[in-house]
């Protein structure tokens, strides 16, 4: 069974746009997690573009082998420009992804 939720949030006054991505499956052995998030942020108009720094990565991973459970996180933070009407926009933006896995235990037969 696999279950996906989708939501998309556009605020004008806050010059912002959040997707969302919700999506849960479970098969025989596993369930399954995952969040997708994609966040952006027009920052300010600017009349000449500038060196953009590099993107910044989080990763963490965890595992709990006594409740057979992982979890894994990735955020990138970073800036990139948009060309409108003969000028640039500074757009600030951060994808996230979040995996949680969970293993069915298996019962011994007797």
């Amino acid at each position: 069974m696999k279950e996906v939720q989708y939501k998309r949030v556009t605020s004008v006054k806050n010059h912002q746009r959040v997707i969302a991505i919700h999506e849960k499956s479970e098969n025989k052995d596993v369930l399954t997690d995952i969040h997708r998030t994609f966040i952006y942020r027009i920052s300010k108009k600017v009349s000449e573009l500038t060196d953009v720094p590099a993107p910044e990565f989080h990763i963490i991973k965890n595992c709990n082998s006594k409740t057979k459970e992982e979890k894994f996180l990735l955020r990138v933070k970073g800036v990139f420009y948009v060309v409108r009407h003969e000028g640039f926009l500074l757009v600030n933006f951060c994808h996230s992804l979040r995996v949680n896995l969970l293993r069915k235990s298996v019962i011994p037969a007797v």
